[in-house]
């Protein structure tokens, strides 16, 4: 089971890097976006995408402060976000 559970983490890993290569070669390896929460407070994120190995650095310098109120995510829910975000982006 543990093996198993390896190899479908080393694959969907795979998936994930060649998604990135690919939208790499076809969109450049830099892409970025801003979004606005209810408030007003800016969500920005600027992803670069290492074309040969699929890495890639997500950052979101240029978001706003933290809030007094529901709408902070703290890095887990960010990390999670991210992955859940990627995963989606998979054929």
């Amino acid at each position: 089971v543990e093996a198993y559970m390896h190899f479908i983490q080393h694959n969907a890993e795979m998936a994930v890097r060649n998604m990135l290569k690919k939208f790499a070669s076809s969109h450049g390896a830099r892409a970025s976006a801003i979004d606005y929460l209810d408030d007003g407070s800016p969500i920005q994120l600027t992803i670069d995408i290492d074309p040969e190995t699929g890495n890639a650095c997500f950052d979101f310098e240029g978001t706003g402060p933290q809030i007094l109120g529901n709408l902070n995510a703290p890095p887990a829910v960010t990390y999670s976000a991210v992955i859940y975000s990627l995963r989606s982006l998979v054929g």
